[in-house]
């Protein structure tokens, strides 16, 4: 048994990858593990992963593109650390998140941390708010999952999220591989009351052209996405 697990997804991610994987190392337990889930990568993304040579690092070798959203259900479903870190694969942590969002967890005994981000494009130590919370969400679960289904900025955003372990019960499997693997976290944890909204950032999301999450959806795929959204949301009440 791990105290943290960090569950990433991964596909063709040579560029930052390595940035990414140590500002996750340098501040995890030595305890830990980190699950990369690979889907296939067919440029220099396992090879800069093993050349990192850390023990607490598992590569899985998915035998074939399950996509992000399964990608990130088989790795919290396989992870074993009391709490789960959920990671892109082309961010930055900064230094302070785990013990932030752990002690956060500990005092509040809540099934999701959930924390702010800042965006950069190119230079970090340009970054600027991209997205947070209004801490009064901690009281308001069943409006939050209203204000999600409205299209009211609520982000959820998975690579901002800390699982505790007693949340898999709930949240294995999935409900279905069209609704975001972070959107369905959210629906299930606000359905059992039981999130922390962090407004400190927690993530310094980078920003490019190949960012695998892309908001740039159709009218009809909204809707595709609304009504497979009212069925689990029905599901889980």
């Amino acid at each position: 048994m791990f105290l943290v697990s960090v569950c990433i997804a991964t596909y063709n991610g040579a560029d930052f990858i390595r940035e990414q994987l140590d500002s996750i190392l340098m501040q995890i337990p030595q305890d830990s593990e980190v699950l990369i889930g690979d889907d296939g990568s067919t440029d220099e993304t396992i090879r800069i992963i093993e050349e990192v040579n850390d023990s607490r690092i598992e590569v899985i070798k998915n035998p074939s593109n399950l996509g992000y959203i399964r990608n990130f259900e088989s790795l919290i479903s396989k992870a074993k650390g009391d709490y789960i870190f959920l990671s892109d694969q082309d961010d930055i942590w900064p230094a302070d998140r785990v013990e932030r969002m752990i002690s956060s967890m500990e005092a509040s005994n809540s099934l999701l941390v959930v924390g702010a981000m800042e965006a950069f494009v190119d230079d970090v130590n340009s970054r600027s708010f991209f997205c947070g919370f209004d801490q009064t969400r901690d009281a308001s679960p069943f409006k939050n999952i209203l204000d999600m289904f409205a299209g009211r900025s609520v982000p959820y955003y998975g690579c901002s999220m800390l699982l505790s372990k007693r949340i898999k019960p709930y949240l294995i499997p999935f409900y279905s591989s069209v609704i975001s693997h972070d959107i369905w976290i959210a629906f299930v944890a606000n359905r059992r009351c039981s999130v922390s909204h962090l407004k400190d950032p927690v993530t310094l999301r980078r920003i490019h052209g190949n960012n695998l999450t892309q908001s740039n959806r159709s009218f009809f795929e909204k809707i595709k996405t609304r009504y497979f959204w009212l069925l689990a949301i029905l599901n889980i009440i």
